[in-house]
């Protein structure tokens, strides 16, 4: 007898190394899935702050132009500013004076709102205006009025190529373009700039921390930039344009083109999508915490579990010893209480069960002796059967020998043939089985066949066609009627031989039918009879799953049931 005490250590051993194992690489795989999605949560929260940062920056831009387009058209609004405008730029500063004090002397008492009053006025209006200045075309003169309210007039070359452009970049200052008209002659006389501080901008940097910005004009000037070394004296248009932006600068970038500006935001590679430093202490912190938690629950358990494990065991070898007494103690409610239980059951009823097994075998022996002796032996039956018939003949009752006859020929083929034989003696057997329904049924149906001699060798597993017809015979047969047809067509379709058993009986309904196909497709139990499932199993168990029976309704009574084998045109096949 085998020593079972065994030290359950090494299964303790073994199960806290392998939940160990499972908890560690449960929080690993954890730990690797939330930094996975805090790196693609801070990729995407990065491109959102980009586009974010980006869309502000063009709002504040078509902030100051719309401030700049309301000032030029609220110029238009006062005819005595429009004037007033129209001979600063249209005037030498004498002949302008003169004129103003002319007007003054012509009408006495009356306030003239000329330029002075109208620039004062917008820059009052607008804090974030740097200067306004009005520039004449004829003169050359650029008269610029600062916040502070100082006037200072210069000298100023228009270039050409400044003429059409709506924005400019001078100095520190983002400037917004507009032509003055002369509204009597539409001639233009002259200009009106509107500046803004471009440092204007630097106020999103603060509130999108590690985005940085660059703006600049169709022209290539750049109106601002977060990094003015990085792109000084550098055609940013042309690297934008060939799509060279974010490897020549290692940078992911969102761009926006609205009017003549371009609006660029950007991450430097290095720290797009970078989760900081505090967040993966956290991670592992956490980590660490779940393991020292885990490994402290596991641990615990496995030593409840191995010290009833320890118990089971020493009962076992208890009973091995002879002790069928031992009570192992239950209580948990769990897989080692049931063992617990089927052990002391076991212990309690030992000796009864081995009595029970032992008068169990015995009986079932004496059972299967007596199941042989009794069984007819089914050549003794054909025996007897032909004897009758012979007997019969002898009487001159033919009527009753040819039934004999049909009878023992049926049991000749279920006894004597091999499970593969020709479709001649499938026939031969099927057309004896029907003539003894025909002396049964004498005058109430009619036979009929259909069997090209081309396929009398063609192989074919035996017994398939006669459960059919008595599947008919059972089922299907009107008695009280005396049209009933029976009828067996074969014939060739592709490269299979179709047997087709038609009758014109009770037939079955489309959901009956439906219900039949599914149990020969899908499964089903015959329950040992021989029937339309068992022939269906066996052809597909012989040819495959491309043949066996279909069944189908025969229009207006009846069924067709169709058997599909294999045949390749040869008799032989």
């Amino acid at each position: 007898m085998k020593n079972l005490n065994r030290n359950t250590r090494n299964i303790y051993t073994r199960l806290i190394i392998t939940y160990m194992l499972v908890l560690i690489g449960i929080i690993v795989a954890m730990e690797f899935y939330i930094i996975a999605n805090f790196h693609k949560e801070a990729r995407f929260n990065d491109l959102e702050n980009m586009k974010s940062m980006n869309q502000d920056v063009y709002e504040y831009l078509e902030e100051t132009a719309s401030i700049a387009e309301d000032i030029h058209h609220s110029l238009y609004l006062n005819r005595q500013q429009l004037q007033d405008v129209i001979w600063l730029l249209d005037l030498s500063l004498e002949e302008y004076y003169n004129k103003k004090l002319g007007y003054y002397t012509d009408n006495k008492g009356v306030d003239f709102m000329g330029v002075n009053s109208f620039m004062s006025e917008a820059i009052s209006r607008y804090s974030n205006i740097k200067n306004i200045a009005l520039i004449s075309i004829k003169n050359s003169v650029m008269h610029k009025y600062e916040v502070d309210g100082s006037l200072r007039n210069a000298v100023y070359e228009l270039q050409r190529d400044m003429l059409n452009e709506k924005t400019l970049v001078i100095d520190d200052s983002i400037i917004f373009q507009n032509i003055i008209q002369d509204p009597s002659t539409f001639k233009t006389i002259g200009y009106i700039q509107v500046a803004f501080d471009k440092s204007g901008s630097a106020k999103f940097e603060k509130r999108y921390n590690k985005v940085k910005m660059l703006v600049y004009l169709d022209s290539g000037d750049i109106l601002y930039t977060t990094e003015k070394e990085k792109f000084q004296d550098v055609d940013v248009a042309s690297i934008v344009e060939k799509g060279n932006f974010e490897s020549s600068y290692g940078v992911k970038y969102y761009r926006q083109h609205k009017k003549d500006i371009n609006y660029i935001t950007y991450i430097d590679n290095k720290e797009f999508g970078i989760i900081p430093i505090a967040d993966y202490i956290m991670f592992v912190l956490v980590g660490l915490l779940l393991l020292f938690i885990g490994s402290n629950i596991v641990n615990w358990r496995l030593r409840k579990l191995t010290t009833r494990l320890n118990k089971i065991l020493a009962g076992m070898e208890k009973a091995m010893e002879g002790d069928l007494n031992i009570q192992l103690e239950v209580g948990h409610e769990d897989e080692l209480d049931i063992i617990s239980e089927y052990f002391n059951e076991m212990c309690c009823n030992l000796d009864s069960y081995i009595q029970k097994s032992y008068i169990a075998q015995i009986e079932q022996k004496t059972a299967e002796m007596q199941a042989l002796q009794s069984q007819i032996n089914p050549h003794f039956l054909y025996n007897t059967l032909e004897a009758i018939r012979m007997q019969a003949i002898c009487n001159d009752d033919k009527e009753v020998g040819k039934m004999l006859y049909g009878l023992s020929v049926v049991f000749r083929s279920q006894i004597k043939e091999d499970n593969i034989i020709t479709l001649a003696k499938e026939v031969y057997y099927c057309k004896k089985y029907v003539e003894l329904f025909e002396f049964r049924y004498k005058n109430k149906f009619k036979f009929e066949l259909n069997f090209p001699e081309i396929y009398i060798q063609v192989p074919i597993i035996k017994f398939i066609i006669q459960p059919i017809i008595e599947n008919y015979f059972v089922h299907g047969i009107r008695l009280e009627d005396e049209n009933n047809t029976l009828s067996i067509n074969i014939y060739e379709a592709k490269n299979d031989l179709i047997i087709e058993i038609k009758d014109n009986g009770k037939g079955m309904a489309e959901d009956q039918i439906l219900d039949k196909l599914n149990e020969m497709n899908h499964g089903g139990n015959s329950q040992g009879s021989i029937g339309l499932l068992n022939v269906h199993r066996r052809m597909v168990a012989t040819y495959g799953n491309d043949y066996g029976l279909g069944i189908r309704q025969n229009n207006p009574n009846g069924l067709i049931v169709t058997i599909k084998i294999p045949f390749r045109g040869e008799s032989n096949v």
